[in-house]
């Protein structure tokens, strides 16, 4: 008797979906790794950033500023020394999105331009410009938030930060 060997039978066709299901999940872990990588770093940047600019305030020798803007499709963290642009990292807006927290409030606030600076004699953090308008309050917290949620806390009284994620 011969079989009628013309397509695929059950077992198999179930082993294939099977198989395309382990694949697609890895692809979609890689991906979710690889953004998360990114916030990461756009978040170590930014700190490492902010240092920096304390540090060049209290040096004295330039007068520096560091500003978070939304510019198209991207979150760009800057640092200018003498209103040149010296360094800045960038974040995909399709990754993540960046806030800050005035004062310990309990609310996120969007921003298209925010700007930061130190005293030069103490390091204190200097009130910041939301939008180009000074606030009367001081930034406590920059949070950048994507598959992962990464939160640089600012003492504003010693100009102290840290990253926690």
């Amino acid at each position: 008797m011969k079989r009628n060997s013309r397509g695929f039978t059950l077992i198999e066709l179930l082993a294939v979906i099977a198989i395309m299901g382990v694949l697609a999940g890895l692809v979609v872990f890689s991906v979710s790794s690889v953004s998360t990588t990114k916030l990461g770093k756009f978040a170590n940047e930014c700190e490492s950033l902010l240092s920096r600019c304390r540090v060049d305030s209290l040096s004295g020798a330039v007068k520096p500023r560091l500003e978070f803007s939304v510019s198209g499709d991207k979150t760009v963290c800057t640092l200018y020394e003498n209103s040149v642009s010296v360094a800045d990292a960038k974040l995909d807006l399709t990754l993540g999105s960046c806030s800050v927290i005035l004062n310990s409030d309990s609310k996120d606030t969007p921003f298209s331009l925010f700007s930061l600076s130190f005293d030069p004699v103490s390091g204190v953090q200097l009130k910041p410009k939301v939008d180009g308008v000074e606030s009367d309050k001081y930034c406590t917290k920059i949070i950048i938030k994507g598959n992962a949620t990464y939160t640089i806390e600012l003492t504003p009284e010693t100009g102290y930060h840290t990253l926690k994620r």
